[in-house]
C-alpha cells in the first residue's frame, strides 16, 4: 500500500510541472497560476478523499455482510495509487501557488541574504 501511495504521489509531479511550465509569464499568466492552483488543490484533495471514502465504505459494507474474502487487496492498492496520484496533484498545486506569490512580488526579502550578492558602498 505504502509503494502504491509513493508511486502515485510520484506520478503526479510530472503532470504538475508541465502544468507549471506551460502557463505564460505574462500578468495574465501570473493570475492564471492561482487559478489553476486553486482548481489542482480543491479538484486533488477532493477526489482522493472521495476514493479513499469509497474503499473505506465498500470494506464496511462487506465486513457487514459477512464476507471475509480478501481479494479486494489488489483493488485497494489500485484506489490507494489513484488517492496517492490526486493528493500529490493537490501538494504540487501549492508549489503551483508559492510560484504566484513569488512572482507576482509577495515574497519580498529584507535584509542580507545568504545567497544575495555583496553590496558595497
Amino acid at each position: 500500500m505504502v509503494i502504491s501511495f509513493i508511486f502515485g504521489f510520484y506520478s503526479a509531479y510530472p503532470l504538475a510541472m508541465w502544468i507549471d511550465r506551460n502557463i505564460p509569464n505574462t500578468d495574465f499568466g501570473i493570475w492564471m497560476r492561482r487559478i489553476i492552483a486553486c482548481l489542482m488543490v480543491l479538484v486533488g484533495l477532493g477526489v482522493a478523499f472521495l476514493w479513499l471514502m469509497s474503499i473505506a465504505l465498500a470494506s464496511v459494507s462487506l465486513s457487514i455482510q459477512g464476507v471475509t474474502n480478501n481479494s479486494y487487496i489488489s483493488i485497494l492498492a489500485l484506489i490507494v495509487l489513484i488517492a496517492g496520484f490526486f493528493f500529490g496533484i493537490a501538494v504540487f498545486g501549492g508549489y503551483t501557488e508559492f510560484n504566484f506569490e513569488r512572482r507576482a512580488g509577495g515574497f519580498i526579502f529584507h535584509g542580507r541574504q545568504r545567497f544575495s550578492p555583496k553590496i558595497e558602498k
